[in-house]
């Protein structure tokens, strides 16, 4: 199961070695673990393809996670080599790829399931174009491996904005349980 040899999968419908639940239907675990190294870019990162492939150790050896209910995203191997664009193991973390893994995390998603959506890389914040005031607002948006693909009448870069990501998570039936871990910064300069 890609697990050490000292490590067991944990027990309970949710993994935390919760004893004594009678669910009649088993929970579902489901989650994404997203790294972008932005390799070969201007805005190149050196950790978090592996911060993205521990987590999956974590939630697979430690949590009691299917390793089929993982989506892993990546864009360059730990050999530093670029993820092949058709790998069926580690789909490039596109704008349109992560967006799809949202819609399977949150598809079908039932009361006492856990979730997980993990994203290491970089993020920005970009102005707030539906803002219903006359404050500047500006929106947090992570950013995928395609974020500077130029759009046409679009939203000048391919970005997922915090408002993106609640609409996914929004869908989610109360008692689901959902943990975001965001790890990035948004840098500048004053």
């Amino acid at each position: 199961d890609g697990c050490g040899a000292g490590e067991a999968a944990a027990s309970g419908p949710h993994g935390f070695g919760v004893q004594g639940c009678t669910d009649e239907m088993p929970a579902k675990r489901k989650a994404i673990c997203i790294g972008i190294n932005y390799a070969g870019s201007d805005a190149e990162l050196r950790g978090p393809v592996n911060d993205a492939l521990r987590w999956v150790d974590v939630l697979t050896c430690s949590l009691g996670f299917p390793r089929e209910g993982v989506l892993t995203m990546i864009d360059e191997y730990p050999s530093g080599e670029l993820v092949a664009e058709d790998d069926p193991n580690y789909p490039r973390p596109t704008q349109e790829n992560i967006l799809e893994g949202l819609d399977w995390l949150v598809q079908d998603a039932s009361e006492g399931d856990s979730l997980v959506f993990v994203f290491s890389g970089h993020a920005v914040q970009i102005p707030d174009t539906i803002a219903m005031d006359s404050d500047a607002r500006l929106d947090e948006a992570l950013c995928p491996v395609d974020w500077d693909a130029f759009e046409w009448g679009v939203v000048p870069y391919r970005v997922i904005t915090d408002e993106v990501l609640h609409q996914y998570f929004a869908r989610l039936p109360s008692g689901a349980l959902l943990t975001v871990v965001i790890d990035s910064c948004i840098a500048g300069s004053a």
